[in-house]
């Protein structure tokens, strides 16, 4: 009887052997997953300005020694802003960061960005579309010629954007 229950027994585990060997055989198989992934190119710069010079990266206008002669003066540049990537981007401002020039010429002058975008307002620039921004030079309203004459001052321009979700 003995030897009847441990026949049993081994039968019993040989088949509990097979079976782990068949469900590890099973699931210990090989996934292949074969698919393409898109990326999508962003790429915002600056194209064109009709003063100064351009970054090699697109991302920065820079303009040395804008000269205004007395009060009244100003200038105007005009550049170009072009979403070359394949992603949709908004715009979320411009910093404007003056460069060169006494503390009294940086203070007599003011340096404006069209389009006014801040943090309440921004514009989309889709794939492949441009935007002419314009910056204005020009002396501020409280300045007088006792304050400085002649006064140059150079800066530099930089868009904040975002990728478009």
């Amino acid at each position: 009887m003995k030897s009847k229950k441990r026949n049993y027994v081994v039968i019993a585990l040989i088949v509990l052997l097979v079976a782990v060997g068949i469900g590890y055989a099973a699931l210990g198989g090989v996934l292949n997953i074969t698919g393409t992934a898109k990326t999508n190119a962003f790429d915002v710069r600056f194209t064109t300005t009709d003063t100064g010079t351009i970054s090699n990266d697109g991302q920065t206008v820079t303009v040395s020694d804008v000269v205004l002669n007395a009060p009244g003066d100003s200038k105007v540049i005009t550049c170009t802003l072009k979403n070359q990537g394949s992603t949709n981007a908004t715009i979320d401002g411009f910093k404007v960061e003056k460069t060169s020039g006494t503390q009294a010429e940086q203070d007599a002058i003011d340096i404006t960005v069209t389009p006014d975008v801040d943090s309440t307002s921004t514009f989309p620039l889709n794939s492949g579309d441009t935007q002419t921004v314009t910056v204005t030079v020009k002396w501020n309203d409280d300045a007088t010629s006792a304050d400085v004459i002649n006064a140059a001052v150079g800066f530099t321009i930089t868009a904040n954007y975002s990728q478009d979700v």
